[in-house]
């Protein structure tokens, strides 16, 4: 009954929330400082460089326009607040010109010029907890099934794509690149796959299906932090690795009280701060 009477109580309270949705603008980064931790990773150029610092200072200032009252990152919480302390206690903005990981050169940059606090919102296994991203029991699984050929092809799927990837930042500048990164269809096809994957597998062993699912709650786990501090009417920038959009974007888009808001146009925006 007391279950009962709390999703009564839940979903009277929707519509007052709907008044004053929480709107969540997802951008997907690749990452800056190169830590190989993909399956698939790109060699990204030096961030640093003159001309890519004021790249990055168009696209923070185009982003920092959407005027959001929070930023999150991939980055996991110290604490039950979640707030970034070395952002809200001592942010100078010249770690701008001296770390290239892209929590700070596009969380950190676009909340200083916002006036707004930085969140941790990434979501690790501890100890006894599921890996999220257990890849080599499907690569087990396909090497003792015959699975070669269906591996090979997701491979070269994720490999094409980094390559691609890899010539638009050498022809784009990097919010014009970001852009094309941010669509809805770029991030249907970073997830694809994972999708992929979920082949490996018979009716007594499906390690393929298994990593999708914890690959999902490691997602739902981050958009459920999100969630965990932020409040009716809040505009909230989450900047992400790319592979974690689609479900990003699914949440904020399906999410009762929540709105999804597409981040091209004002990436878009930033790249056009360049051209003027």
């Amino acid at each position: 009954m007391k279950f009962i009477l709390a999703a009564l109580a839940l979903a009277q309270a929707v519509p007052a929330e709907e008044a004053r949705p929480i709107h969540v603008m997802v951008v997907g980064s690749y990452h800056f400082a190169n830590p190989g931790r993909d399956v698939h990773n790109m060699a990204a150029d030096d961030v640093l460089t003159p001309e890519h610092q004021r790249e990055l200072d168009a696209m923070g200032r185009a982003l920092a326009a959407w005027k959001p009252t929070k930023v999150m990152i991939e980055q996991q919480p110290g604490d039950e607040s979640q707030l970034v302390a070395d952002f809200s206690d001592a942010f100078d903005p010249a770690i701008l010109a001296e770390t290239r990981n892209e929590r700070i050169q596009i969380g950190y940059r676009v909340a200083g010029l916002a006036g707004v606090p930085v969140y941790a919102i990434d979501e690790q296994p501890s100890e006894g907890e599921p890996n999220y991203f257990p890849v080599g029991s499907v690569q087990q699984f396909a090497m003792d099934h015959g699975m070669e050929a269906e591996m090979q092809a997701m491979m070269a799927y994720g490999e094409a794509a980094v390559a691609e990837m890899a010539t638009d930042m050498k022809a784009m500048t990097i919010p014009a690149h970001f852009a094309k990164l941010n669509t809805a269809e770029s991030a249907a096809r970073a997830h694809a796959p994972y999708l992929m994957m979920m082949a490996a597998g018979d009716t007594e062993d499906q390690p393929g299906p298994e990593l999708y699912a914890y690959w999902m709650m490691r997602n739902a786990k981050i958009f459920g932090k999100a969630m965990q501090v932020a409040e009716p009417g809040d505009r909230v920038l989450i900047v992400y690795g790319m592979g974690h959009s689609y479900w990003l974007r699914h949440f904020a888009a399906k999410m009762p009280g929540y709105r999804l808001v597409e981040s091209t146009p004002w990436l878009e925006a930033g790249a056009k701060m360049l051209e003027e």
